[in-house]
């Protein structure tokens, strides 16, 4: 996914595992659900997150984009490992629903239950 504009959802862009979607493993569809590339975005006014992954969002690249005033954090990487980076993005203004609370609330960037990700070069 590359050089989109993505606003006014309820979330920016969201990668999920059909488990963590909440759907019944009948219903999962055989695809690959690692090494997505997100580069060169505008993603902005969101309610909710900017971007989420979650659950085996493996070998994610997350780089270049520009994630700006949505609820919530402006990146989530949630249970998903394995080569993943998220680098040289710009993120101002996330979390405005937030506002007051702990970090582990909410973040620009928002790590959490994940391992092998390399965030580097981020403002």
């Amino acid at each position: 996914m590359e050089n989109n504009e993505i606003h006014d959802n309820t979330v920016g862009i969201g990668l999920y595992h059909p488990a963590a979607a909440g759907l019944p493993q009948d219903q999962w569809l055989p695809a690959p659900y690692g090494n997505w590339h997100i580069v060169n975005n505008y993603v902005h006014d969101n309610y909710g997150n900017g971007f989420w992954c979650d659950w085996d969002c493996i070998g994610a690249k997350i780089t270049g984009n520009l994630v700006v005033n949505n609820t919530e954090a402006g990146i989530f990487y949630e249970a998903s490992f394995g080569n993943a980076q998220i680098n040289n993005n710009t993120m101002q203004g996330n979390c405005v629903n937030e506002s007051g609370e702990s970090l582990f609330h909410c973040a620009e960037i928002y790590l959490n239950d994940s391992q092998g990700v390399e965030i580097a070069g981020n403002s």
